[in-house]
């Protein structure tokens, strides 16, 4: 049973496993560089320590001035954890136990000072600097489509071109929009009076709703939903040879490739895994160099990779490629941000 996130008995268990393996760690690297007096001995250094340390000295306020913990949502908070446990010395250690003895007796303790004068704001301008990196997804390995089929039906898209399918999802997991897209009328109306939020939707995954019906007299539990969903066929490949089952190739996508026409103008075209690896089969590189009428590659993008981006104030921004989809456009992140943002952020037509 995986203890809650929350509770004090994770903290020390996380605390326990963290330690024991930086004592493996350092029991490792002591083989390589022994402690016969020629070097500095591997040590370890305790998390609570450095956290303290990190806190006296103010670089906690680095990354966000208004929280004065670790701002574990940006990336650079590994590079200011790095630069404390380098400056966490056995004198330091000594200091920090000593100021604490004299928080304990009720006496104001002094104020507890940096290594050198001006570590502030040099970590700051330093950390400022740090391009963060992130690994390119360039493989060809990977799922070809997303596991859920669609189904077709005899639906009427609002897109010319489009496909009208289905697909069933847990009730549980249903977001506002596709509560609309349920197809039977019956349920999506009881959905909407009587679980209108997503907390309200959660919540039915251990207290189902029910509907009564000729065939179900008591009620039928509702645990799964089907959805109506509208997809070009670019965005989707048939599954089975009847020619009514698909799915969705959504993160099958391995990238997007922009080309410049012979008229100067920008286009761009993705590729999903399948259609890469045919392509590297026989064409030894899976991302096409021309097309047929001539455009030429500029470059193309995988998930991971970093793009610069100039500010209306004249400094760069670097943002890391989320993913792409079909209509050509790519999802992105500042590449510091450890966490994902909410709403997506996108640029491309």
């Amino acid at each position: 049973m995986i203890a809650d996130a929350d509770t004090e008995e994770f903290a020390e268990r996380q605390l326990a496993d963290t330690g024991w393996a930086a004592r493996e760690a350092r029991d490792f690297l002591k083989r390589l560089w022994p402690d016969d007096g020629s070097i500095a001995p591997v040590e370890t250094v305790n998390g609570r320590i450095t956290a303290q340390l990190r806190h006296q000295w103010g670089l906690n306020a680095t990354l966000d001035p208004e929280n004065e913990g670790k701002n574990r949502s940006d990336h650079r908070h590994h590079a200011i954890d790095a630069l404390v446990v380098a400056l966490t010395s056995r004198a330091f250690v000594k200091r920090l136990a000593d100021w604490h003895k004299q928080r304990e007796t009720g006496a104001h303790p002094p104020h507890f000072e940096a290594p050198w004068t001006g570590l502030f704001e040099g970590v700051k301008t330093r950390v400022a600097e740090v391009v963060v990196s992130h690994r390119v997804q360039r493989k060809l390995s990977g799922p070809l489509h997303e596991e859920r089929p669609l189904g077709l039906t005899a639906e009427e898209p609002e897109k010319s071109g489009g496909l009208v399918l289905v697909r069933r999802k847990p009730v549980h997991e249903l977001s506002n929009r596709e509560v609309t897209q349920i197809r039977d009328g019956a349920i999506r109306n009881m959905m909407k009076a009587r679980a209108p939020t997503e907390a309200d939707r959660k919540a039915l995954a251990s207290r189902p709703l029910t509907l009564q019906d000729r065939n179900h007299p008591q009620g039928r539990p509702i645990t799964k939903v089907r959805l109506l969903v509208e997809r070009q066929p670019r965005a989707v490949m048939a599954v089975k040879s009847d020619g009514r089952t698909f799915a969705e190739l959504g993160q099958s996508l391995r990238h997007l490739a922009l080309y410049r026409t012979p008229e100067g103008k920008i286009v761009s075209r993705t590729k999903t895994r399948l259609q890469a690896i045919e392509h590297l089969r026989k064409f030894k590189t899976p991302v096409q160099r021309t097309l047929d009428d001539g455009s030429v590659l500029v470059f193309s993008l995988c998930a991971g990779e970093i793009l610069a981006r100039r500010l209306a104030n004249g400094s760069v921004e670097h943002l890391v490629v989320r993913k792409v989809n079909q209509a050509g456009r790519v999802f992105y992140k500042p590449v510091v941000r450890a966490d994902t943002p909410k709403p997506e952020v996108s640029f491309g037509p």
